[in-house]
């Protein structure tokens, strides 16, 4: 779900730093927690609820709010926003139900008493986007992300309402006595 806010970040730690290397990996939030913890992972950006805090220093970025990507043919041209309810309705690709995002969304169709129709998962937006664009599903991806990439032929981006869902997103690292000067260039980016 961060990914995008991680590339941006690597953006600006490249200019601050331009011989730092940035590796950035997408993982579950159960990985992201176990890597902080082993010390495989230097930081991490992941929904602040996610992360157990006595063993990490945490950090909150932003909020992540919710839009659908969907084919136009599938809303109408005059809408600005739609409603959970009439995004349930929609044929859906979704990632899969071990990622959080998709049980953050999980929950909301749920609370709501929504069934969703779904007819594709995967472990990344890049599959969804596609259907998207080539008019066979919609999806729910963090507004962060359409922004980032633009227009996307073919498709309309719709703020996500009734309710409103915002999650924070943080940075995480491991909460070490001498924090690492890499980690420190990193926090001091991320504070700008």
């Amino acid at each position: 779900t961060a990914a995008t806010y991680a590339a941006q970040l690597a953006i600006r730690l490249h200019h601050a730093h331009p011989r730092i290397l940035t590796r950035i990996e997408t993982a579950t939030s159960l990985e992201i927690q176990q890597r902080l913890d082993d010390g495989t992972f230097d930081a991490a950006l992941t929904y602040q609820d996610s992360i157990g805090q006595d063993l990490a220093q945490v950090q909150v970025l932003y909020d992540v709010s919710y839009v659908l990507l969907a084919p136009e043919n599938m809303v109408s041209s005059e809408q600005t926003s739609i409603t959970w309810a009439e995004a349930a309705d929609l044929p859906l690709s979704l990632l899969e139900p071990r990622m959080l995002n998709r049980r953050i969304l999980d929950r909301m169709f749920s609370e709501l008493g929504l069934k969703p129709r779904i007819i594709a998962e995967t472990n990344g937006f890049t599959a969804s986007m596609v259907m998207a664009r080539a008019g066979v599903a919609a999806t729910v991806v963090p507004e962060v992300l359409a922004k980032a990439l633009g227009d996307f032929d073919g498709t309309v981006v719709l703020p996500l309402c009734k309710p409103r869902l915002s999650k924070p997103i943080c940075l995480a690292t491991p909460d070490r006595h001498s924090e690492l000067p890499i980690v420190r260039a990193l926090k001091q980016v991320a504070l700008q």
